[in-house]
């Protein structure tokens, strides 16, 4: 389960990232997590590895990210570690064309419109550690990505910077 400590570490690192990217700081939400949670539960009872289908909330949709981490030793997962995992894509990312193969955990992260985010934790009965996280509004929106995903060190100007169409794919 995603203990407080876990929380508050995940919940630093996003907003730590995050500031590099002049996207604002994330809350934690409680009722995200205990959805976020629920769907750690599942995937650790099933010893599976898969996005949710059901991330409907507030009548929008939330973003997901999940990690998983198998050691030998059966070492924690802690909070900073699947955030980076995320956040490493980084480096096969475009600004220019805001694209880049395989980052959408690394654009959910610093996604200037999402605002909350919510955690979950399990291990499964093989030893795998698995987390989830929940942000809402969810990111990576196509046509969005240029005003929501932002270099570092610039700053946002665009008024349409953290606002999502309900009619947009999320990929």
């Amino acid at each position: 389960m995603a203990d407080k400590e876990f929380i508050d570490s995940a919940l630093k690192a996003h907003n730590d990232y995050r500031k590099k990217h002049s996207a604002p700081p994330l809350k934690h939400n409680k009722e995200i997590s205990a959805i976020a949670q629920k769907w750690a539960n599942e995937l650790a009872k099933k010893d599976a590895f898969q996005h949710s289908q059901d991330r409907e909330y507030k009548g929008g949709k939330m973003g997901e990210n999940i990690a998983m981490k198998w050691t030998s030793s059966g070492d924690d997962y802690t909070g900073p570690e699947p955030v980076s995992q995320w956040y490493d894509e980084v480096e096969r990312y475009n600004y220019s064309t805001g694209s880049g193969p395989s980052t959408g955990h690394f654009t959910q992260v610093v996604w200037v419109g999402s605002k909350e985010v919510g955690f979950g934790k399990a291990k499964s009965s093989s030893g795998k550690w698995l987390v989830v996280a929940n942000y809402y509004p969810a990111g990576n929106f196509i046509g969005q990505y240029k005003e929501n995903v932002l270099k570092p060190g610039t700053r946002s100007s665009s008024k349409k910077a953290g606002k999502s169409k309900k009619d947009c794919t999320i990929i």
